[in-house]
């Protein structure tokens, strides 16, 4: 007869550093709280509030308002066509 064996410890959660912005889906944020905004709602936020307005190009605005998470999206990935100071760029904004 086989003796059972103890299951080993899930390992740790990662620690994650300050200043990280998870964005989940709509569903998520609103069995948080009815208060929670949609991806769509949070365009007017970041406007509202992002000190270097005018370094957003227009395409990147344009983009910014049709379409937050793919702009979101955009903005962080290594685009190859793309010099690397404007990829810098993007992710920095």
């Amino acid at each position: 007869m086989k003796t059972p064996q103890a299951t080993p410890a899930p390992p740790a959660a990662p620690q994650r550093p300050n200043g990280e912005v998870f964005i989940l889906g709509a569903g998520f944020s609103k069995a948080i709280s009815a208060q929670m905004p949609l991806t769509r709602e949070l365009t007017k936020e970041v406007f509202g509030r992002f000190k270097q307005k005018e370094d957003i190009s227009p395409d990147v605005r344009a983009m910014l308002e049709e379409d937050f998470e793919k702009a979101v999206t955009y903005l962080a990935s290594e685009n190859p066509w793309l010099r690397e100071s404007e990829n810098l760029h993007n992710r920095a904004l």
